[in-house]
This record gives C-alpha cells, structure tokens and sequence, in this order.
C-alpha cells in the first residue's frame, strides 16, 4: 500500500467518522426535541388541571350545572352590559351558597377557562386526550349550558365578537357536540328508542 492508498483509507474512515458523528448529534437533538415537546405538553396538561381544579371555577361550573335555565333563553336583540347585569343579578338571586357567592364574572371566568383549554388543544400545545380522556362530560355539559349565553355575547352591534372561539371550536369540531341533540332530554329520547 503506498502512502496515497492510506491517505484515501484515513479520508474514508474520517468521512464515515464524520457521518456517524452527524447521525448521532441528529439522534440526539431529536430526543431533546422529543423531550421539550413532552415537557411543554406536560406543562398544558397541568394547567387544563388547573383550570379544572380550581375551587371558584368548580363552584361557578357546579352553579351551572344546577340551574342551566339562567342561560337558556336570551333577548334576540344584540350583546348589551344592561343585558349582562340583568343575567348577573338573577345569577346572584339564585345562589344558595352565601359562603361562595357565584355571578356572571365567576361564570365568564370559567368559559374563559374553557377557551384557554380549547386555544391549547386547537394548536396542540396539549394533547388531545386530555379532553377525550378526562374532560369529555365537562366540555358537553358546559357547551350544552352555554351556547345560549356564548351566542348572546357573539350578538354584537359594535364589533365582529369572537368570545369563547376556541371553546367552540372544540366542542362543535373536534368532540363533535354539534351533532349531539340540543338538551339532554332529546338525547335521552334517543337513547330510550
């Protein structure tokens, strides 16, 4: 072997070296990206819980749970403050609770909740699963309760309103509640035929 041999021989051997390096460092900066995303997705996941969790927004959610009539039915003229503290003060006449005084604000504060949940989901910040998995009953009641009064607050003279956008999108498009009967009772009839 004379020394051109060997030097082409070191040359390849390097060039393997180099691509073996390359792969590796590849490999590597995949796992970490791989490791990032499921770190920021655990972060999501233990906001939704949060959100979930949080004793004022558990008792405004129970609130409307208890008395889906507040939002059912709504003045067809446009979103007004008048209309919204009219809703608050027969939210405040309902509440049987003196030691956690629910109204419109802690009720907003929830679909709000639910938009944030919606907004991670939509742009995969979180994973799905933890609305089909853990939040599915939530999210249906919560639209099924809701979707009067979000229309209502759509129903804007001033402006082109996007209120709660990502909580809808999420119960109408990815969980499909669109398609579900309007009141549990339709749902029920069904179920019974």
């Amino acid at each position: 072997m004379d020394i051109t041999q060997i030097v082409n021989l070191i040359a390849s051997c390097a060039t393997i070296a180099a691509a073996a390096v390359v792969m590796l460092t590849v490999r590597i900066g995949y796992d970490q990206l791989k490791a990032m995303t499921k770190a920021s997705q655990l972060e999501s996941v233990l906001k939704v819980l949060e959100y979930v969790d949080n004793i004022d927004l558990r008792h405004a959610r129970y609130f409307a749970y208890n008395h889906p009539e507040c939002f059912s039915q709504f003045p067809a003229d446009p979103f007004s403050w008048q209309g919204w503290t009219q809703l608050d003060e027969k939210i405040k006449a309902l509440n049987e609770n003196p030691e956690h005084r629910i109204g419109l604000h802690q009720i907003d504060l929830w679909i709000n909740a639910l938009n944030n949940i919606g907004f991670l989901i939509r742009y995969e910040y979180a994973p799905k699963e933890i609305l089909t998995e853990h939040m599915w009953n939530t999210y249906s009641h919560c639209w099924e309760t809701f979707r009067p009064y979000i229309n209502y607050r759509k129903n804007r003279d001033d402006s082109l309103s996007m209120y709660a956008q990502h909580f809808e999108w999420v119960a109408t498009e990815h969980i499909g509640l669109a398609q579900l009967p309007k009141t549990m009772s339709e749902r029920a009839l069904n179920t019974a035929a």
